[in-house]
């Protein structure tokens, strides 16, 4: 797992050997380490707090937890926050408040506090999550497992809209950065919707190579998946695939992040997770 620090200067990696590591993006130095994470086995998720100050990271075991984080890129005071019992598969960190969601290989959905004051859930997918969403403003969030879109409540856990999703394998989702799209990767293809009504927007098809990973540049109008050793950059303005980074690998790319700025791409080639591919991305 790969997330980008707000101001793009630190990478956070989670490993399967349960290890989790902060990186310096433009010397590649490793700042701060935590080592056999047990409680979490493989690092399967990670994501930085709003302010910079903080890190979440979840894995296999359902386990959640927190580190703040130094001036130097240092993690101090780990603690624990709400667990599942399946393994988490999706994590966001909301950019407006201290709330945390996760969503699990169960379908369940969890949201809290950094503190743990307040705790919600939902039972609301049937499969693994693979997106979240939560709102800039307001209280309406989003997730989906690839066959539906649910829209439910902050406040109340309740479900206010669900649609239906073309039943594909799908692989990996993500939404834009305003909540008005979400790309969903199923087999070779990567397909666009309005998350207004579902209804499906656009469809790109990389050939014969599947596509295992996917995010939205920060404005929206582009998206990147992971194929076999290449990353694809779409562009959702000209229906055109707008550029191919090879990553040097021979396996999928099943982790990628794009920094908050949308201009660096940072991915794992390789199932083994031993090299971290950090990129300048192209603007036209």
């Amino acid at each position: 797992s790969l997330a980008f620090a707000p101001n793009g200067a630190w990478l956070a990696a989670g490993k399967l050997d349960r290890t989790l590591l902060i990186l310096d993006v433009q010397t590649g130095q490793t700042l701060s380490s935590r080592e056999s994470l047990d409680a979490i086995h493989a690092v399967e998720q990670v994501a930085f707090t709003s302010d910079g100050q903080g890190v979440v990271a979840a894995g296999s075991s359902g386990a959640v937890y927190r580190w703040a984080i130094d001036d130097d890129g240092v993690l101090v005071d780990g603690q624990t926050m709400e667990p599942h019992q399946a393994s988490v598969t999706c994590l966001e960190v909301d950019s407006a408040s201290s709330l945390v969601m996760t969503g699990s290989a169960a379908g369940k959905l969890i949201w809290q506090s950094h503190d743990r004051s307040e705790l919600q859930l939902l039972n609301g997918l049937s499969r693994k999550v693979l997106a979240i969403y939560l709102p800039r403003t307001g209280t309406e969030a989003m997730a989906t497992d690839g066959r539906k879109l649910l829209h439910f409540d902050l406040a109340s856990s309740r479900i206010t809209a669900t649609s239906d999703l073309p039943h594909t394998a799908a692989l990996s989702a993500a939404f834009s950065h305003d909540g008005s799209r979400m790309a969903v990767t199923a087999g070779y293809q990567v397909l666009i919707f309005d998350t207004t009504n579902g209804t499906s927007i656009q469809t790109f098809n990389a050939g014969h190579e599947l596509q295992w990973s996917v995010a939205f540049d920060p404005d929206g109008q582009r998206v990147i998946s992971g194929g076999r050793g290449f990353a694809t950059l779409w562009n959702l303005e000209t229906d055109q695939a707008e550029w191919r980074f090879d990553l040097g690998g021979s396996l999928y790319i099943q982790t990628l992040a794009i920094s908050p700025d949308g201009t660096v791409l940072a991915a794992v080639p390789a199932a083994a997770g031993q090299t971290v591919s950090v990129l300048r991305i192209p603007r036209t």
